[in-house]
């Protein structure tokens, strides 16, 4: 019984040293994943964004063109186009 419990009061010290040891590591690497993490949901959110614009403007150019408006339709679908989206 000694044994197993040395083992354990072992590792909890090899823990809290390491941890004491490499602190300012362990909360730089932290907060970069935080920051990774918050950059790819921002990433996300302004691609959804972006998408639904070029949705709507297709929609507009789409009763543009039904409506013989075919300048402003065409106005509108090179403005899709142009923007490069994969949408």
């Amino acid at each position: 019984m000694d044994e197993s419990f040395n083992k354990t009061v072992n590792l909890k010290d090899k823990l809290t040293y390491f941890y004491n040891k490499n602190k300012f590591i362990i909360f730089m690497l932290l907060g970069a994943v935080i920051v990774a993490i918050a950059i790819i949901i921002f990433n996300d959110i302004n691609s959804k964004t972006k998408n639904k614009l070029i949705a709507d403007k297709y929609v507009k150019a789409g009763i543009y063109l039904a409506s013989d408006e075919k300048e402003k339709s065409k106005n509108l679908y090179e403005e899709i186009i142009k923007s490069k989206n994969k949408f």
